[in-house]
């Protein structure tokens, strides 16, 4: 059994509203987390492999998919017209931090037409708050509304 983040979009009008914002702070994680790999575990990499990406992205119109290169984990994909249930299946690998913070960022944006749920209690997504606050330089990051952990 894996580790596993839940999202329900309860509002999809209002979901895809905000799409757009919460796309720009996705690609800023991302973007963030290549240039800082020890945020999930990795070693920066030296002149020789300055190519390397530790995370696979695609950004497009209308979704964006995200994956660790090195870990099997599930693919994270939000898209504009997303509504209901979602997951994404991490197992704790490398990535879970990134995706924490995207999911954390979305629900700042999307509030309470959206709802998260995690395997882990709030507590364990401490390591997201961090990245989230190194990111976006805030100083508070809050709990969720209807968080469950």
């Amino acid at each position: 059994m894996g580790l596993t983040h839940y999202w329900r979009i309860q509002d999809a009008d209002k979901w895809a509203s905000v799409y757009d914002d919460i796309v720009s702070d996705v690609h800023r994680i991302v973007d963030f987390v290549e240039e800082h790999p020890e945020w999930m575990g990795y070693r920066k990499r030296n002149a020789t492999n300055q190519d390397f990406r530790y995370i696979k992205s695609y950004f497009g119109q209308n979704s964006v998919a995200i994956d660790d290169v090195d870990c099997p984990a599930e693919t994270f994909c939000i898209s504009r017209k997303a509504k209901g249930f979602n997951f994404c299946k991490t197992n704790g690998l490398p990535f879970d931090v990134a995706v924490k913070a995207m999911l954390l960022r979305a629900s700042l944006h999307a509030g309470d037409a959206t709802e998260l749920g995690s395997d882990r209690h709030w507590e364990e997504w401490q390591d997201a708050v961090r990245l989230v606050k190194a990111v976006f330089e805030v100083e508070e990051v809050a709990k969720p509304a209807g968080f469950r952990g």
